[in-house]
Formats: structure tokens, sequence, C-alpha cells
């Protein structure tokens, strides 16, 4: 009877690893398809690069570690804010929420914006911003900051998943004129975040 209980453990445990590496897989496959629609995205008619350049765009490899789940901490008081960009110019964010994480056994907390121009805009009216900074900034990544995009629609008790293989570049990575967000100073990481978006690859 136990030789069989051991068995039986033994096949739970096995299935469980199997099916994380193929959820891992999954994800993996599915990101090149991320990265395929996104280097499409930045070099359209509208975007900052031509199609030629989108050789130049690079990923650190993904990896699944770097997807977690944050506790989001609601402000009672959501104050607006000015957020100066690249070229000079303002824009107003509203305070949202803090978003308190662990992730490769290191804590976070970032404040999440939404901003005021998009608030009446009904394709962006859930739509929350991110823009942080982390150790790899100016070496390994823009020297800007880094943003992630985000919706209110996706916390779920009080819950909202963070991938950060999907963190990404300000326009202004690429060249000039464009008035990327600054990140507030405070909104910094004290760690290197190796996935996402790295560094523009043309000099």
């Amino acid at each position: 009877m136990r030789i069989v209980l051991l068995i039986g453990i033994t096949l739970i445990c096995t299935l469980g690893v199997l099916a994380q590496e193929a959820n891992t897989l999954n994800y993996l496959e599915a990101f090149e398809q991320y990265k395929l629609e996104y280097k499409i995205d930045r070099s359209n008619e509208d975007g900052p690069i031509t199609p030629a350049d989108t050789m130049y765009i690079q990923f650190f490899p993904a990896d699944t570690n770097f997807i977690c789940m944050a506790e989001v901490e609601m402000l009672d008081q959501k104050d607006t804010i000015t957020m100066p960009t690249a070229n000079g110019k303002i824009k107003r964010y509203i305070k949202f929420a803090y978003l308190n994480f662990e992730l490769d056994n290191q804590t976070g907390r970032l404040l999440v914006f939404r901003s005021v121009k998009l608030l009446n805009n009904p394709v962006y009216k859930d739509h929350l911003f991110l823009p942080f900074y982390d150790q790899s900034n100016g070496a390994e990544s823009y020297g800007g900051g880094r943003y992630m995009d985000l919706k209110q629609t996706d916390i779920i008790d009080g819950k909202l998943e963070l991938d950060f293989n999907k963190c990404y570049n300000p326009y202004c990575a690429y060249t000039t004129g464009y008035s990327c967000p600054i990140p507030p100073a405070s909104n910094a990481l004290d760690f290197k975040l190796l996935v996402g978006e790295s560094a523009y690859g043309k000099k």
C-alpha cells in the first residue's frame, strides 16, 4: 500500500513538473509573437523608426520568473501631478495606486498612474501607466527609464499580474522629438531587471 502511495505521489509531482514546463514553453512561443508584433507597431507610419531599423530593437531573454502578482494598494486621495517629458513639455497624471510585489527574491514598490489626457478616451478608459527605473538603466537598458502598460480591469481581489518581460522603451530611446514622460525619481527599483526590452542597438 505504501509503495502504491509513493508511486502515486511521484506521478502527481512528475505531471505537475511537465505541466509547468509546457506552460513555460507556451509562454516563450507566445512571447516570440509578441516581439514580432511589437516591432511592427514601432515601425508603422506613426512609429519612431523605419521597418529596416527594427533589427536594432532588442529584448533580454524572456523569463517566466519575472511574472509576479502585485498587491494593489489603492490611494484614497488620487492627486494629480505634472510629469516632465524628454522634449520639455509637461504631461499630467493621476496617482492611482502603489503596486507591492516580490520578484526574484527582491521586493519592489512602484506607483502606477492614469493619464489625465486619456481619461475621456473610451479606448484608454481602463489604461494604467507604469513608468519606472531599475538598476539596468543607462547600461543594459535605456537610460531614460522603462514603461509598462496595465489595465484596471485586470485587478482581481486586490491583485494585479505584472509581466516584466513586457516592459518597454519610450519612443525617445530610438530618436529625439517625442514627449516621453520621465519617470519620477522615486519610482525606482534598487535591483536590475534584465528582462523586457533592452537598450536600442542602433548608435
